[in-house]
């Protein structure tokens, strides 16, 4: 029996995820702007959830359609039948994402949902659901946009990109999904030495790592939404997280280079807890003077780097200079790469480009966080 399913993701990435999930499910994608569509087999919930490193949450869709007024909501929630989804003894709550005019809140809409849903069961198993906003067993998601209506079901929990491994938090961290969507943007191999030459808190070698070693994203202690469905199939679910442990045999040079020694230890420390210590080699250094620090027989084939953005004006004239002087380092290290690059000041990182002879293969803008920032592919 097929479903069909939202996944959100990073503003702006979304072919990236796309592809990530195509590959995953075989299945055709549609990306929407920080969204995916598909249809697919429930093993999909476990699938995605499991191996969706680019992925926040997945979401089951329950209905999909055009509205004119809050009732209407009401009538298309209340038609849906709930008794394979929620047992009597759980509870639920709703959650409403709201985008255009209107003439409620996303309070009011969020609120005829919840009293649809309770009605509905009510009168096919005269039995009252009880709500709880704090800590529910199931989690309802209405996406309204403009004349649009989406209601789903949360099959994740707490987002995907809280790994769980971060014990250290860097001022300027990515979030972990969006640092495997920059992995993927440069098409990594594993068998591709690869380097990260302003690491931070480490969170981007470390996603490398674990992207290598195939390690599925229920590794850290996360407890799953799907788990309390009535549909849920834990045989089936630990046959296909077994599958997703295995180990992949390719051993990838990666390495990550830090200048501050606070968050040189914080990576460290992060390192450790991830459970990647064997896999990730980490340095003390400038990323402006590679060669002093790197193996000389090391010559990276891909790096990927969140640069400083220098959110101030006052530090803006600086980061021409420190983008040319990390470009020429990373030339003098390699004899060919590709580099993803993350900044929010782009014509800087282009200015430095043209300094270095460094070419520019694609540039898209994404989200990170509330920020809007250009992701940089080139080729060194």
């Amino acid at each position: 029996m097929k479903f069909s399913f939202m996944a959100t993701t990073i503003t702006g990435f979304e072919d990236v995820a796309s592809a990530e999930v195509k590959n995953l499910l075989n299945v055709e994608t549609k990306p929407n702007h920080g969204r995916i569509f598909f249809e697919a087999g429930f093993d999909a919930v476990y699938k995605v959830n499991l191996g969706g490193r680019c992925i926040h949450k997945v979401f089951l869709i329950l209905t999909q359609t055009k509205f004119k007024k809050l009732e209407d909501l009401y009538k298309e929630t209340k038609n849906i039948d709930y008794k394979w989804i929620i047992s009597p003894n759980q509870t639920f709550a709703v959650r409403v994402e709201r985008h255009g005019k209107h003439s409620f809140t996303s309070i009011d809409a969020a609120a005829k949902i919840g009293q649809a849903v309770i009605d509905s069961y009510q009168s096919s198993t005269n039995i009252r659901l009880k709500v709880n906003l704090k800590n529910p067993d199931l989690e309802f998601y209405g996406f309204i946009k403009n004349e649009n209506f989406i209601l789903s079901l949360n099959m994740t929990g707490e987002s995907l990109h809280k790994r769980g491994y971060r014990v250290y938090q860097h001022p300027a961290a990515l979030k972990p999904s969006l640092a495997c969507c920059l992995i993927r943007f440069c098409e990594w191999t594993y068998h591709q030495p690869f380097l990260d030459p302003m690491c931070g808190g480490g969170t981007i070698p470390i996603e490398a790592a674990l992207m290598a070693k195939n390690k599925p994203l229920n590794s850290f202690k996360r407890e799953f939404a799907f788990k309390k469905l009535k549909i849920h199939d834990q045989n089936l679910y630990e046959e296909i997280k077994n599958f997703f442990s295995q180990k992949l045999s390719v051993k990838p040079k990666i390495y990550g280079v830090e200048v501050s020694p606070k968050h040189f230890q914080g990576a460290q420390a992060n390192v450790f807890s991830a459970g990647v210590v064997e896999d990730v080699n980490l340095l003390l250094g400038d990323a402006r003077k590679l060669q002093k620090y790197l193996d000389k027989d090391f010559k990276p084939e891909v790096v990927v780097v969140n640069l400083p953005y220098g959110i101030r004006s006052s530090r803006k004239s600086f980061l021409e200079k420190l983008y040319t002087d990390f470009l020429v380092s990373l030339k003098n290290v390699t004899d060919k790469a590709i580099l993803a690059a993350l900044t929010s000041a782009k014509n800087e990182f282009k200015k430095a480009l043209e300094n270095v002879g460094v070419s520019l293969m694609e540039e898209k803008e994404v989200m990170h966080g509330n920020l809007k920032v250009t992701a940089f592919k080139c080729k060194v």
